[in-house]
């Protein structure tokens, strides 16, 4: 297993870049080997709080765990924790195939920006997800939801939660 605080990554043949590999991607024994998937929903299960000293920036911290709250309640990750060097399309990915498969992107940020008590102009989260970047961390899109917020300030009582 690796260790709980190692970056969650995807391997280098997923997702599949062929037509015929994208298309066999939900079969078994003829698609891709998604068993990896098992190995990341354990990794990222076996975090603690501990790990959140990764994020230097308090604000980005609150900000990260409040996202992560949120893939905790939509995608069944078992655990609110991520690090800033989590890969964001194995994060946004989910804990399976099949949340891969059947993810509701736009649910999962409305359920964010309601618990953070705010809503982002349209296609924010369109321009700081980049699904061809399978090397853009998750770091960064905590860096650029946390700029965005500008002046909302994240309340300390409550992580992610915020006041105008």
């Amino acid at each position: 297993m690796t260790w709980p605080a190692s970056p969650l990554v995807w391997p280098g043949h997923f997702p599949p870049e062929s037509w015929w590999g994208r298309f066999l991607l939900g079969i078994p024994l003829l698609g891709p080997d998604v068993s990896f998937f098992k190995e990341l929903a354990t990794q990222q299960a076996a975090r603690t709080e501990e790990v959140m000293i990764a994020w230097t920036d308090e604000r980005e911290r609150r900000v990260a765990q409040c996202l992560g709250k949120c893939l905790q309640q939509q995608w069944g990750w078992k655990t609110p924790y991520f690090i800033p060097g989590d890969h964001t399309v194995a994060v946004i990915g989910g804990p399976d195939s099949w949340t891969y498969f059947e993810m509701d992107l736009a649910d999962a940020f409305k359920a964010f920006e309601e618990q953070l008590g705010k809503r982002m102009k349209v296609g924010f989260w369109e321009a700081v997800i980049d699904w061809n970047d399978r090397e853009d961390c998750f770091g960064e899109l905590v860096r650029r939801l946390t700029a965005e917020l500008g002046e909302t300030k994240v309340s300390k009582e409550s992580p992610g939660g915020a006041s105008a």
